[in-house]
């Protein structure tokens, strides 16, 4: 034993281990890796608001572990709530609640919580009866004597009322699965195909990029969400946009949002367009929306970079309701995503061909002598000019390149 305390000793570096590792773990797992569920969304049914039904609310509202996000009269709310993912649990109050407890007859109260997940669809439903329990008791308490207070409760699982955990794994399994094999076979099928055929090529087209017809689909999807009333510049004076893309590691991914929204800007008439990310990249969309307010927007489109739907699509919207809700001075609107149009059908056919052809050309898509941007109409096929720098006296500066649609420009 004297042996080896006079080694520990000896030997800093285990020394630290020793006596600093178990005291990290202590702290991280007692108190940095919570298993705790907090800001519960909670929609409450109240057919007949009374003192009581509104104590009761005021009662989930202040724990920390509840954040009611609708109040509504009729059950027919729910299961939209359920649906977008807006609420995690329900509690359906009866009809006369302040009626009934008076009486000294059974409340019965429904929870009704998404069970998708077993394990938190049985620990919220443990924590509203524990609310519940607690309103119970103080409400007999008030009483002195007289006859009880009862509060019923029954459950009601939403998604997997069995609670069969099968039920919340299978399905991310497969998925999982598929996207593995289905990238496995892929490589697997190309690299055979290759060897049958030795003289096999594979091509790679340019990405679709802010070309100007994709352009054209963003601008028509901001006027169906402004109601088709900001069709020129000078209505459009007053309408900021948030161009929200998906967000990448790479830094030239991230780079092509932001030239799509200057490109945007660029003779439309809007008081800016401004740029966020739904992932992996900053601004997130409620920094973006923040920028926009201190940079004076009053009414803000948030439009998102997506050609279909999806999930992030869907955490753009939600991330814009939430923030909208939070600050009702501002006019927030959220567009929908480009979607199946027949000027992407035509773009793609036009990646398709050049791929084929062999032609990689430079990106000229954007270009103001090549294609019609708007407010730069007049430029199409002129020789360009040389351009000066405001903050640079007397510079100028060429450097030239062709297009394949016969002209050349130098900039």
């Amino acid at each position: 034993m004297t042996k080896e305390l006079h080694h520990i000793l000896r030997d800093r570096q285990t020394l630290v281990i020793l006596l600093l590792m178990p005291l990290v773990q202590v702290l991280l797992f007692g108190y940095a890796l919570r298993t705790d569920i907090r800001d519960l969304r909670i929609a409450v049914v109240d057919p007949t608001p009374d003192v009581l039904t509104w104590r009761l609310r005021s009662r989930l509202a202040a724990t920390t572990r509840f954040h009611v996000v609708n109040v509504s009269p009729t059950t027919n709310v729910i299961e939209g709530l359920f649906q977008r993912r807006e609420a995690d649990v329900a509690v359906v109050l009866p009809t006369s609640f302040a009626e009934r407890v008076g009486r000294g007859d059974t409340a019965q109260v429904l929870l009704i919580s998404d069970a998708s997940d077993p394990n938190t669809g049985t620990t919220i439903q443990v924590y509203v009866r524990s609310v519940l329990s607690d309103f119970e008791r103080e409400l007999g308490s008030a009483r002195q004597g007289t006859s009880a207070v009862v509060i019923g409760v029954a459950s009601r699982m939403r998604f997997n009322p069995t609670l069969e955990s099968a039920n919340l794994f299978v399905p991310g399994l497969i998925a999982l699965v598929l996207t593995l094999v289905s990238a496995l076979m892929t490589a697997i099928s190309l690299s055979r195909e290759k060897e049958r055929h030795p003289g096999i090529s594979y091509a790679y087209g340019r990405p679709l990029g802010p070309h100007p017809s994709l352009l054209s689909v963003l601008e028509r999807r901001l006027d169906e969400a402004l109601g088709g009333t900001a069709r020129t510049p000078q209505d459009r004076a007053d309408v900021t946009v948030l161009l929200v893309g998906r967000g990448s590691t790479d830094p030239d991914a991230n780079a092509e949002v932001y030239k799509a929204a200057r490109l945007l800007w660029e003779g439309r008439g809007y008081a800016g367009v401004e740029t966020a990310f739904v992932s992996l990249a900053a601004p997130d969309v409620p920094s973006g929306l923040d920028r926009c307010a201190r940079l004076g927007a009053k009414r803000i489109v948030v439009l998102p970079y997506f050609l279909f739907t999806g999930i992030l699509p869907d955490r753009v919207r939600q991330q814009t309701e939430g923030w909208a809700a939070a600050h009702p001075e501002v006019e927030v609107w959220s567009a929908d995503v480009i979607g199946p149009e027949p000027e992407l059908l035509d773009l793609v056919m036009e990646r398709y061909e050049e791929a084929v052809k062999g032609d990689l050309r430079m990106n000229c898509d954007s270009c103001v002598y090549r294609i019609a941007l708007p407010g730069f109409e007049d430029k199409v096929g002129l020789p360009q000019q040389p351009h000066f720098h405001p903050d640079d006296d007397g510079h100028d500066h060429h450097h030239g390149h062709h297009h394949h649609g016969g002209h050349a420009h130098a900039h």
